[in-house]
């Protein structure tokens, strides 16, 4: 039988009492608690920053950075870019949440992590503040660190900025100018994302949404862009389904039939979904091969009955073929 007073039964030992047992299992709780993910600390960093707390800030950007490094990855560039690169995710985070504005301060945070990282690298160091006008040490300080920064971008080597960092900091800056609707802004620096690195496909995609988000001026910009994603994208990975989309959209809208077809012949291969067999469908209508377009509708119709542009193109198909399909256009109307 178990002695249920015995301290192998109820953890605590003898002389222990009632609180200090409810203590200790606090604080084995605590201790076996996960430490909070990289992005929850730096958007924690965020929230502290905006309230005016900075030395709660500099803590929680400290705990991602600790956070970042036990799980064994490893941040661009000597120093290395960690806080830098924990921000600008961040920022990215924020911007899927369509909360541009602070997407911007998680920007700001990048550039400024990005400034220590340089100074660090030039050998710059904090002491401790001499006597003296406060602004006047402020300045001096800025003044230092611009410097410093121009002194280690004109020699390159290992103080230099990370390409990595600066191409994602680049498109992060698209799309919060996107966000923003401010395509003055968006677009010079998706244009220079392109430049710096013209073989990354999310750069040209986002390029496309600038163009895109043009009008129909920049129909043909938007297409050269995409087409460009694509085809980087294509001997890597599928491209994704929206992209894909959208390209094939605007081929229709510019009487591109062939290329619509192509595009979304490409989709159907890799997302077998109703959007991509549609699309081919409503190219091969508009090419006039229509026992083809058929098929394709049927394959639409098969993934989703339920669709009724499906249905609307089906009832269009029998139209076209003449007389002896009034019937069939009448039920699929």
């Amino acid at each position: 039988a178990f002695d249920l007073e015995s301290p192998c039964v109820n953890g605590t030992t003898a002389s222990s009492t009632p609180a200090a047992a409810a203590s200790s299992r606090a604080s084995r709780t605590l201790a076996q608690m996960a430490e909070p993910e990289p992005l929850t600390s730096t958007l924690i960093c965020l929230y502290y920053n905006v309230i005016g707390d900075y030395t709660k800030a500099g803590e929680y950007l400290g705990h991602s950075v600790r956070s970042f490094n036990s799980k064994g990855f490893e941040a661009p560039g000597k120093p290395r870019r960690t806080a830098s690169l924990l921000a600008l995710e961040a920022a990215n985070y924020l911007v899927e949440a369509a909360l541009p504005g602070l997407a911007q301060l998680a920007l700001e945070l990048a550039d400024k992590a990005e400034a220590a990282s340089i100074a660090k690298a030039a050998g710059i160091v904090k002491t401790r503040p001499t006597p003296g006008n406060a602004a006047t040490r402020k300045a001096a300080a800025k003044q230092a660190a611009i410097e410093a920064a121009e002194k280690v971008k004109a020699e390159g080597g290992e103080g230099s900025e990370p390409t990595s960092i600066i191409q994602q900091r680049l498109c992060v800056s698209v799309k919060i100018a996107l966000l923003k609707g401010n395509l003055t802004d968006a677009l010079p620096y998706a244009e220079q994302a392109t430049m710096y690195n013209p073989r990354d496909s999310e750069a040209w995609r986002l390029l496309g949404d600038v163009r895109y988000a043009g009008g129909s001026g920049e129909r043909e910009a938007a297409v050269l862009a995409y087409s460009k994603a694509v085809l980087i994208l294509d001997s890597i990975e599928p491209p994704p389904l929206k992209l894909l989309v959208r390209l094939g959209s605007l081929y229709l809208n510019l009487g591109k039939y062939e290329d619509a077809k192509q595009t979304y012949l490409m989709g159907a291969g890799s997302w077998q979904t109703c959007s991509m067999w549609l699309g081919v469908g409503i190219a091969l209508l508009r090419l006039e091969n229509y026992g083809e377009a058929e098929c394709a509708f049927q394959e639409a119709n098969i993934r989703n009955n339920r669709s009724a542009a499906v249905w609307g193109y089906m009832c269009l198909l029998c139209l076209n073929t003449g007389s002896a399909r009034l019937t069939q256009a009448d039920h699929a109307r």
